[in-house]
C-alpha cells in the first residue's frame, strides 16, 4: 500500500477534492475555493499628491489607537491620508478579514492595494 500514497495525505489517483482523492485528507490542490460573503469593498482612491497609509489597530480611538500585532485579523484598519507631511483624513474601518474562514492575509492585501494604500504600518 505504500505505492498508493501520494505526496501529502491520502491515496493517489482517486479523483475529486484535490490531490488526496475523494475525502482523503486535505490534499494539495483543491483548497477552500472562493469564500462567498467575505469580499472587502475598497475605499475610494486618494487625491493626487496624497499618500494613503494603512495600519491594523485594536481600538477605534483615532490617531491614539494601539497598533495591532496581527495584520490580517486585527479588529480595525486605520487609513490615514497624508499630504505634505500633514494628516488630511482619517478613516477607521472594521477589518473584513477578521472573521474570514481562510485566506484573510491575501484578502486584506488585495483590499489594501485596491484602496490605494502605498504604506502599511505593522509590527
Amino acid at each position: 500500500m505504500v505505492d498508493d500514497l501520494g505526496y501529502g495525505w491520502g491515496r493517489r489517483g482517486q479523483g475529486g477534492y484535490g490531490r488526496g482523492g475523494y475525502g482523503w485528507g486535505r490534499g494539495g490542490w483543491g483548497g477552500w475555493g472562493r469564500q462567498a460573503g467575505y469580499a472587502a469593498v475598497p475605499l475610494p482612491p486618494p487625491k493626487s499628491g496624497v499618500t494613503r497609509i494603512a495600519a491594523p489597530i485594536d481600538a477605534d480611538n483615532g490617531l491614539k489607537s494601539p497598533i495591532s500585532m496581527i495584520l490580517a485579523r486585527s479588529l480595525y484598519m486605520a487609513f490615514v491620508d497624508v499630504e505634505g507631511g500633514r494628516v488630511v483624513n482619517i478613516n477607521i474601518t472594521p477589518n473584513p478579514g477578521m472573521n474570514a474562514p481562510g485566506g484573510a492575509g491575501m484578502m486584506i492585501a488585495r483590499w489594501l492595494i485596491s484602496s490605494g494604500v502605498k504604506v502599511v504600518l505593522a509590527p
